[in-house]
């Protein structure tokens, strides 16, 4: 059975170190034995460094939350890929919704994803609808997000990224008002399909796809069909919350 994976992403939480190291802690202290479950945490750059220096295990990965287009030159602000992989990370999230919502467009996540599998990170490509429509319509603008995200993404480079679906509109909304599962799975299917369409079948059905709308312990066991597991936004930053999760996908491994 495939790997399965579950990703923290903790956006711009929570402010200080001392909370951040205390999360890490209880998490680190929480973790569920066994399972073929690659786990892995996207705190604030800020953060990274020295929670890298206070874990002495080996079952957790770091990742950043964005990165430069660039991997050299002076970009102020802009944190480069391979300052990042200097630090010991192994992933990168690319295409946040929050981010294209503020401007960031397909193309210039189609040319972070080069930067970062330069400097031999892994792309997380996320990518969703905005809006859900009752005729269907939001399958063409996923299809053609993905198209756009994936340009110059050649078949031997997207095996050394992961996908992670989020429709934008469930973010934020607990697991009682988010999509159906039913809903969730038939829309994993038909991007399937679209990858199929894209890189063959040989390729487009090994593409690692995360799920990443509000995923919360009370709806993680219905999610994870038809995904290789969990993007997770808030739920990451409650140690109990992140751990159920855990424990629910390796149920499924």
């Amino acid at each position: 059975m495939a790997k399965k994976y579950v990703i923290g992403n903790w956006k711009t939480h929570p402010i200080t170190y001392k909370e951040a190291s205390q999360i890490f802690r209880g998490i680190v202290k929480a973790l569920p034995r066994g399972g073929s479950v690659e786990i892995g945490i996207c705190p604030p750059d800020i953060f990274i460094e020295p929670l890298t220096k206070l874990y002495r295990g080996k079952r957790i990965a770091f990742g950043a939350q964005n990165c430069a287009r660039f991997i050299t030159g002076s970009h102020t602000g802009e944190t480069l890929p391979t300052m990042l992989r200097g630090l010991g990370i192994q992933y990168v999230v690319l295409g946040h919704s929050e981010r294209r919502g503020e401007g960031e467009t397909s193309k210039e996540v189609s040319e972070k994803i080069q930067g970062a599998l330069k400097s031999r990170l892994t792309p997380i490509v996320c990518f969703g609808e905005r809006d859900r429509d009752m005729h269907g319509e939001y399958l063409q603008v996923l299809a053609e997000q993905l198209r756009e995200t994936l340009m110059g993404v050649s078949a031997a480079q997207i095996k050394k990224c992961i996908l992670a679906y989020e429709p934008v509109w469930a973010i934020g909304k607990s697991a009682a008002d988010a999509l159906d599962a039913n809903g969730v799975h038939q829309t994993m299917l038909y991007i399937r399909k679209v990858l199929v369409d894209m890189y063959g079948r040989n390729v487009g059905m090994k593409v690692r796809i995360l799920y990443g709308g509000s995923v919360e312990p009370a709806n993680a066991d219905a999610l994870i069909e038809e995904s290789d597991g969990f993007l997770v936004g808030h739920a990451s930053l409650v140690p109990e919350d992140f751990t159920t999760i855990i424990k629910t996908v390796v149920q499924h491994t």
